[in-house]
């Protein structure tokens, strides 16, 4: 009996223990079951965050390409601006050289018209005393006749 008794013990022993480590392997069974859906949940999450990442790249990649194609908009106004201004300032250039040219040329005749004038007015200064004393003469003449 005391045989029997042990067993009886050892059987409630092993009876509690296999109760525990049901209880155990239930709880382990809710763990699993929750990291399941945990793992299932950040699947999702990563899969969103996969999406809305691709969906950025792309966006980016659009934006770079706008601005690459904007950059070469500008680059070509820059050139074309450049270009004109060369021009324009090629241009100036020469008018700035042409007013020089005749600023110089009209020094030239303006110099000779003052001397044209000084040389004409002596000639009539010279003429207007040739006269007058030519009148005198005349006059004196005029007077020694009477």
């Amino acid at each position: 009996m005391e045989r029997l008794g042990r067993l009886e013990s050892k059987f409630e022993e092993t009876e509690s223990r296999i109760d525990e480590l049901q209880s155990k392997v239930m709880e382990r069974d809710q763990q699993v079951a929750l990291c399941r859906r945990e793992c299932s949940d950040l699947k999702g999450s990563l899969a969103s965050a996969e999406g809305e990442l691709r969906a950025a790249k792309v966006e980016n990649e659009h934006d770079v390409k706008r601005q690459q194609q904007r950059i070469l908009e500008l680059k070509a106004e820059l050139e074309e601006q450049k270009l004109n201004d060369r021009n324009e300032i090629s241009m100036l250039e020469r008018t700035a050289q042409d007013h020089y040219e005749r600023a110089a040329r009209l020094s030239r005749e303006l110099n000779n018209l003052r001397s044209e004038f000084i040389q004409a007015k002596k000639e009539v200064n010279f003429l207007t005393e040739e006269r007058s004393r030519q009148t005198m003469e005349m006059e004196r003449m005029t007077r020694r006749i009477r």
